[in-house]
């Protein structure tokens, strides 16, 4: 610039020749070229244009500007910085603009890029002319246009996360919907991921869906040829886009491969020149958009897999749920036989039955011989019982609950069989009873059984009343189940207050030890009424409810006194001089303890004592 500025015909310019210019305007250009800071001066009213070659990148394409007017060079901002330079040069108050976005042109035309959004910061000062007033202005200016495009689309990719997708399509929707959140930097974005038969790509995602090409068969989008994101025009009859910022059309997009998730296209933006920062945004972009769907096709591709071992174990568990309920009904019909019990079903609607070959058997049939109806079975009760049955299956169906039958059938070779049948009905869908399922057992020998022991408890029954000494008949556990009008007689209680009393309950405490019916040893079988008392061991348990009677309660034990540590010595000397009994020999005879009593004075009176006998019989 030192070299154009010498060989300049200066005098073409209202500067005029360089002898003429005058002292300052000398001193603040040898300022300016001594300076590797872009810096530029307007020098005179016109604000003629002198500058450094720092300064040449911010004409671009315009260069060479030396002896130019501001105004004729920047005229499509003029507007902007006419009233900031007018402003410093009447005021001498300098300015200071920082990242201001500028639409300038630069000259020749780059990519098909004639408006440039690019950023400026720049201060403007006065140089003061001889009289003190303003001769010029200083310009120290730098290009922001790098460093705002490098945040503006870290902010851009940043917006791209790895997100919750459960499939690669909602993955790229994802994706799609953060980029148009930067309109500035991605005008438009479409994802097409390959088709379902592996034949060319199919648009999944993007703003005006409806109107782009096919692109199965079709020649759009055009695959990169390797990994280097691909400038392409847009082909004819695709949606037109306008850029936001700028308001121009756009013209071209980038295509990116996505890494075996399809392609990414983005519009680009018609005020950047396509280079090679805008080239590494767009691989950059592709990264991150390739890493989102990467990792939607992954989360699904692992739900299906847990959906398949999922499916598996489900599987599994059904197969050894099948064998387990198929062994558990093996079970349960080799059990049915071995206890002679039929299983069956009764469809209360349609009066179908389901039996299993036990029913059959049971009825002296061959399995298969009924035909599964219900008229089938009941014409073969007898006919004293069909009513009861027909009945009891009436009020299932209209009631619902338990079904309990008792009926008798004639087996084809001539036997007669009592069969005993239980159920339980189920509702249906409408509430109403529907299905009845129940057993089936041959209670012929049960029947009898019972029928024999009642004719038998009540023959013992009678030959109790009919005896004339006293009787009872005792449970093993000691209670009085039965009685005699004898023994209530004879030990003037009613009947109703002996049974279920314990036998040791009607003796005497001072009395022998008897054996007891049940096991246990109690003492003493002296009647009470055979000193005219009643007994006085029954607790607190009422005796009767008639005149006369009073509550009996039994006496008070005496409560044993304690030894102290000497007695316990002497006690013990004197058990060790007893002699001892050889081991073999006979137990000498027991004390009786009438006689003992009457040692003590507690005996009943003197004369002849009347013994009552009183047999038992355990139930």
């Amino acid at each position: 610039m030192v070299n154009r500025l010498r060989t300049a015909d200066w005098s073409r310019t209202p500067l005029g020749d360089v002898e003429h210019w005058p002292e300052t305007l000398r001193v603040a250009v040898t300022m300016v070229h001594g300076s590797r800071f872009p810096m530029l001066i307007c020098w005179g009213p016109e604000l003629i244009q002198i500058y450094n070659d720092a300064f040449i990148p911010i004409y671009g394409g315009k260069h060479p500007q030396l002896g130019c007017r501001m105004q004729d060079t920047w005229a499509e901002v003029w507007p902007i910085l006419e009233p900031m330079l007018g402003g410093v040069m009447a005021t001498g108050v300098a300015t200071w603009s920082e990242n201001v976005l500028l639409w300038v042109e630069r000259g020749a035309a780059r990519d098909d890029v004639t408006v440039e959004d690019a950023y400026f910061s720049w201060s403007y000062s006065r140089i003061q002319g001889p009289d003190g007033s303003g001769a010029g202005i200083y310009v120290a200016a730098t290009e922001a246009t790098q460093q705002v495009l490098e945040d503006r689309r870290g902010r851009a990719l940043a917006a791209i996360t790895t997100g919750y997708a459960a499939t690669r399509e909602e993955a790229a929707h994802q994706v799609v919907a953060a980029m148009a959140r930067h309109p500035d930097d991605v005008p438009f974005a479409h994802v097409y991921l390959p088709g379902e038969d592996g034949r060319g790509y199919a648009p999944v995602a993007g703003p005006g869906l409806g109107g782009l090409p096919a692109a199965r068969d079709a020649a759009w989008p055009p695959a990169p040829a390797g990994a280097d994101p691909e400038i392409v025009a847009l082909p004819p009859g695709f949606p037109a886009v306008t850029h936001a910022q700028s308001g121009l059309p756009v013209t071209h997009a980038g295509v990116v491969a996505l890494g075996g998730h399809g392609l990414l296209v983005c519009g680009l933006s018609p005020s950047r020149p396509r280079d090679e920062a805008h080239l590494r945004f767009l691989t950059a972009l592709g990264t991150r958009v390739g890493a989102a769907l990467g990792a939607g096709q992954a989360f699904a591709d692992e739900r299906m897999r847990s959906e398949q071992r999922l499916a598996l174990a489900r599987a599994t568990i059904e197969r050894e749920e099948a064998e387990r309920s198929l062994a558990i009904a093996e079970r349960f019909r080799f059990a049915c036989r071995a206890a002679n019990v039929g299983a069956w079903t009764l469809d209360l609607r349609t009066g179908r039955t389901e039996l299993d070959e036990n029913v059959e058997l049971m009825f002296g049939l061959s399995p298969g011989t009924l035909d599964g109806s219900l008229d089938d079975i009941m014409w073969r009760i007898d006919d004293e019982d069909r009513d009861r049955v027909a009945d009891a299956i009436a009020v299932v169906t209209r009631d619902g609950g338990e079904y309990v039958v008792e009926y008798r059938m004639t087996r084809p070779d001539g036997s007669r069989r009592a069969f005993q049948a239980r159920g339980m009905a189920t509702p249906g869908a409408d509430g109403r009873p529907a299905l009845l399922h129940g057993v089936l057992w041959d209670a012929t020998e049960l029947i009898a059984a019972q029928t024999a022991s009642r004719e038998s408890e009540e023959r013992l029954r009678t030959a109790l009343e009919a005896a004339t000494w006293g009787s009872a008949i005792i449970h093993p556990d000691g209670r009085i189940a039965q009685v005699n009008q004898a023994l209530c007689d004879l030990v003037g209680y009613d009947r109703d207050a002996i049974v279920g009393m314990c036998c040791q309950q009607l003796v005497h405490p001072d009395e022998e030890r008897v054996p007891n019916p049940g096991g246990r040893q109690h003492r003493g079988p002296r009647a009470a009424a055979r000193h005219g008392r009643r007994p006085r061991d029954l607790g607190h348990a009422e005796l009767g409810a008639g005149p006369g009677r009073r509550q009996h309660r039994a006496p008070p034990r005496r409560p044993r006194p304690r030894r102290d540590g000497a007695q316990e010595l002497r006690g013990r000397a004197a058990a060790a001089r007893r002699p001892r009994r050889p081991h073999g020999a006979a137990e000498p005879p027991p004390l009786r303890r009438g006689a003992a009593a009457r040692r003590r004075g507690t005996a009943g009176p003197p004369g002849r004592r009347a013994r009552s006998s009183c047999s038992t019989s355990t139930a």
